[in-house]
């Protein structure tokens, strides 16, 4: 897990230089990035679908914060093995049964909610002026009256409702396979629980970046205007002028600006500051301008920043104190009392050489040896202390918890580097 985080680390770092608008990225190398930074940096607007339907924005963006909040519930959850032999075991067959009957229920209910949000969305069939091919236009209701399949909209987030299902189903299967074949054994069991909150702390670590990234957005503001020349109502010019993005915007945006209403199409001064993740919003340029009823979502925004950006550094800076203690009292007591007792001795060495400096010169005999024993006493310690790092990395990982995986890598005065590079 260490190793693969390393790479999805990479990539997000690699996300942030293609974002640069100062630093002049090969043609070549830009595609290359922009084809796979969205997997590997696990970009949620990658994942979720981007369609047109009243508060879309907010849905996303709860949806996301819920992530933590389930990685949490893994991490905490309390698996009794009793029950999973009665269910996965003994009374194997009633449990699938119920199980495919639940995955055929949310499926079921995945497809109606994406036809009715469909039907928000889209224009009715017979109220498109010059619409007669039913391939082409109409609601998923409408393509499904004619004997068609549902539209492209619906397909997505049909998609993108049942492909977790679907996961999760499958995953969920080969763990109860996993277990049925092990479940005689009796380590088998703590190490389920040992993966599952190994699996969370790895899954919070890959995410932080992404959900950090949604909770700022709420505070990054962009410009957003009307295409005169087109008559596209929300277009976003950025520079370079390839990069267009979708911003919808209030109408209330346009009552009072030149033109009736429109922006003139390319020009950045004339558009609204908006919310980067709220594109409907407003940006407050001056505190002035801040409403609570409109900007409530910036102090949602900063209440997640405290729970969320501060608090899951925290989290995990704590369970590597906890542990760590752990191993010191454990295994690495007698160690540190031995290292400890060597430094004072090569500090008392050190006060003797200043004595013998100054009482008899440095060209002395009584000098020589006293630096002599000094160096002896520093080549003791650097070999003592390189033992301690080998035996310290031999206990971290044969230790049996889950959460060494947070230092896993690191050497023991490195043991909190993880959580200072999400500082």
């Amino acid at each position: 897990l260490s190793k693969f985080e390393i790479v999805v680390n990479f990539f997000q770092i690699f996300a942030v230089y293609l974002t640069m608008p100062d630093i002049n990225i090969p043609e070549d190398f830009k595609n290359f990035g922009i084809s796979l930074v969205p997997v590997f940096t696990l970009n949620f607007e990658f994942y979720v679908p981007q369609v047109e339907f009243e508060y879309y924005e907010y849905t996303r963006f709860f949806l996301l914060m819920l992530v933590p909040v389930l990685l949490a519930m893994l991490y905490r959850a309390h698996l009794n093995e009793d029950e999973w032999r009665a269910k996965y075991v003994d009374e194997w067959r009633r449990t699938k049964l119920r199980a495919h009957i639940k995955v055929a229920v949310l499926l079921i209910l995945i497809a109606v909610i994406s036809y009715a949000l469909d039907a928000q969305i889209n224009a009715n069939l017979n109220d498109t002026p010059g619409c007669s091919d039913v391939s082409t236009c109409g609601t998923s209701f409408e393509r499904l009256k004619k004997g068609a399949g549902p539209n492209a909209t619906t397909e997505g987030w049909i998609v993108a409702g049942a492909s977790p299902v679907f996961g999760l189903y499958l995953f969920w299967r080969l763990l109860v396979w996993i277990y049925r074949k092990k479940s005689d054994d009796e380590t088998f069991w703590f190490l389920i629980i040992k993966i599952k909150k190994r699996l969370a702390l790895f899954l919070l670590t890959i995410l932080y970046l992404p959900i950090t990234r949604t909770v700022m957005s709420v505070f990054i503001a962009k410009r957003c205007g009307y295409n005169g020349a087109t008559g596209d109502r929300g277009i976003c010019y950025f520079t370079p002028s390839t990069q267009v993005d979708r911003c919808r915007l209030s109408p209330e945006f346009l009552i009072s600006t030149n033109n009736n209403g429109t922006f003139p199409s390319g020009d950045i001064s004339a558009c609204p500051l908006v919310l980067s993740a709220f594109e409907a919003t407003r940006y407050p340029e001056t505190l002035s301008d801040f409403d609570v009823g409109k900007h409530w979502m910036m102090i949602v925004a900063g209440i997640l920043f405290i729970v969320y950006v501060i608090g899951i550094p925290w989290f995990l800076m704590t369970l590597v104190k906890r542990v760590t203690s752990q191993i010191n009292i454990n295994f690495m007591a007698n160690d540190d009392h031995s290292i400890e007792a060597m430094r004072n001795r090569l500090a008392d060495l050190q006060e003797d050489l200043q004595v013998a400096k100054e009482e008899h010169g440095k060209k002395s005999d009584e000098f020589k040896e006293a630096k002599e024993r000094v160096k002896k006493a520093k080549k003791e310690v650097k070999a003592m202390e390189k033992e301690m790092n080998v035996h310290y990395a031999a206990v971290v990982r044969s230790y049996d918890s889950p959460q060494t995986y947070l230092f896993l890598p690191y050497t023991r005065r490195m043991r909190y580097y993880k959580t200072f590079v999400f500082a």
